[in-house]
Parts: structure tokens; sequence; C-alpha cells
């Protein structure tokens, strides 16, 4: 399981003036001002020149003001409850894998478990609020 993350992640100028987000100013020169201000540009890993015609930059989505960041989680929230629910697997799926466990010698069923409690343990450190890295070096 992956942390939350909106459908849309890296945003431009224009496309975050039109977003209309909360805290967010609503035309691209304004969305300009606060990138500038908040040096954007500078964060490596949170902007990057936009590839294709046109060029300029995009930004990502965690680089914008709070009240933004949480609607855009709300807003991808509700469209996981509308998508159809799907199996993540079916009974007879679950059965043959478990048979295939069960066939394994003891050494790899061990290994196996062992492996398992080390995701489950990163997996619920991430959900407290560690990043991923963090959890793991935990």
């Amino acid at each position: 399981m992956s942390a939350p993350h909106p459908s849309q992640i890296w945003w431009s100028a224009a496309e975050l003036a039109e977003a209309a987000m909360p805290d967010m100013p609503a035309t691209k020169r304004g969305v300009n001002v606060l990138i500038e201000r908040g040096g954007w540009k500078a964060q490596s890993a949170h902007a990057r020149k936009r590839a294709g015609r046109g060029g300029g930059w995009e930004f990502h989505w965690q680089l914008l003001p709070l009240r933004a960041r949480q609607r855009l989680l709300r807003e991808a929230a509700i469209a996981q409850e509308r998508a159809p629910a799907r199996s993540a697997q079916t009974d007879d799926d679950r059965a043959a894998r478990h048979a295939a466990f069960e066939a394994l010698p003891e050494a790899a069923k061990a290994e196996a478990r062992f492996r398992l409690r080390v995701v489950q343990a990163v997996m619920a450190s991430t959900r407290s609020g560690l990043t991923r890295s963090q959890a793991v070096t935990q």
C-alpha cells in the first residue's frame, strides 16, 4: 500500500491557476509570483523543466499550500470510493497461493514470514506519517 496521492502529481502554473485551489492565486501571474517568492524552482526534487512543446516548469503537488494539498487528497479519496470495487484476489487464487506456500520447505516459509513482517512494519510506519525511506531505515 502506498501513501495517498492525488491523480495529478505535477502541475504547471497555468494548471494551478485554473484549478482554483484554496490559498492559491487565481491567475497564472499570481501563481508565478508565489513560485518565485517560495523559491520553488530551486527545489530540484519538486520542480522540473516541462518536457515537450512550450517548455516551462512543472511543480510537485507537495509544494502547494496545506489547504490545497488537503483538497487534492480529499478529491482523490472521493474518486477512489466511487471507483468500482475490485476483488484483489478470488478465493481460488488465495487457496492456490496458500497451497503453494504450504508445500515450501520450512526454511523458505520462515523467510517468507519474516519478509511479510518487515513489509507490514514498513507499511504501518508510513501510515503513521514517516516517509518510506524513514520507515525502511527504522
